[in-house]
């Protein structure tokens, strides 16, 4: 893809005049519309999509969802979420329904996440497999320096140290996603916890299911090579099926029910955060304490392997935060 913009700070000067019209572009930095009603019933280029971008005021509404199914070449929009003063916002994406076109830096569609100061916590497109999210945003571009890995937009709900959510979407002239698009979560956040084991559980049922299906249709009936070829392609099906009924029930659960205001359930890097070690540190002493006690009677080279092993647990850990979840973690 030829790269035609120039940049310079945070201004992009388009090779077309009109954003709208533009033929050839490459975006760094913030969104084309940079207000809600600059893009709204503005056509994409082959007028397949509009942009219906709304500005949400939530005095009376602690959740809701911001939804673009599907997208065409040259198509712009933008929704703002505004919740009361003091509050924050909680955003989770669905990955499953999550389609841009990848690049390493999200350059070509992306989704821009930010809030009402234009600090950036995310700018998305699929990972290169196609299978999950990825953030083209660098840390040195985050908010506080601090960049949101792919796992976290992945798995996770982010919580922006603010009360005002800004949306965008731009796409390029090419490989549009008429699949494609997004679909967020947003909530007010409130602080609750989760009972123990409530997403075990949940995880439990899903399990069930697809080891009934591997059981059910396994083939061993079928000598012929054909029909076996049949049962894997069902076998898949169902299993497909069964995730997504899965995610719609974990949509709901996120939206309105207790997941909706568990921290735990949020990046806790938005919230301060602690390094990983410091978030090991109490079970670490509880755990060398229940050794001390349980373990009383053996020798003391018993006790001295014990301690040794709880210790590379904890270096393990932590040098894996810092490679693999977030550089907040890592120790300075």
């Amino acid at each position: 893809m030829k790269l035609s913009s120039i940049i310079l700070g945070n201004l992009v000067y388009s090779s077309v005049e009109g954003f709208n019209k533009s033929i050839e572009r490459y975006l760094y930095d913030y969104p084309m519309c940079e207000s809600v009603d600059q893009c709204k019933g503005e056509q994409s280029k082959l007028k397949t999509h509009e942009c219906k971008g709304k500005v949400v005021q939530a005095t009376n509404k602690k959740r809701g969802r911001v939804r673009q199914r599907g997208y065409d070449d040259i198509f712009h929009c933008r929704w703002e979420v505004k919740v009361p003063k003091g509050k924050q916002i909680k955003v989770r994406i669905q990955k499953d329904s999550f389609g841009a076109e990848h690049h390493k830096v999200c350059g070509f569609d992306k989704l821009f996440v930010m809030d009402g100061e234009d600090n950036r916590y995310g700018r998305l497109c699929s990972s290169k497999d196609g299978s999950g999210i990825h953030n083209g945003l660098s840390a040195i571009d985050s908010y506080n320096g601090q960049k949101i890995s792919d796992t976290v937009w992945d798995k996770r709900s982010v919580l922006l140290s603010s009360n005002h959510l800004v949306l965008a979407f731009d796409s390029d002239q090419n490989n549009s996603q008429e699949k494609g698009g997004f679909n967020v979560l947003w909530e007010i956040y409130e602080k609750n916890d989760v009972a123990d084991g409530t997403k075990e559980e949940f995880a439990g049922y899903f399990d069930k299911i697809t080891d009934i299906i591997d059981d059910v249709f396994d083939g061993s009936e079928y000598r012929k090579e054909n029909r076996q070829e049949a049962i894997q392609k069902a076998r898949k099906a169902l299993k497909e099926m069964t995730q997504k009924v899965f995610n719609k029930i974990e949509t709901v659960w996120y939206i309105c029910g207790t997941a909706s205001n568990d921290p735990n359930y949020t990046n806790m890097v938005r919230n301060g955060g602690q390094k990983v070690g410091d978030m090991l540190a109490d079970p670490k002493s509880g755990l060398l304490r229940w050794v001390n006690i349980n373990l009383d009677g053996c020798r003391a080279s018993h006790l001295n392997r014990a301690g040794d092993n709880i210790q590379k647990i904890v270096d393990f850990i932590t040098k894996r935060a810092c490679t693999f979840v977030n550089e907040i973690h890592c120790p300075q």
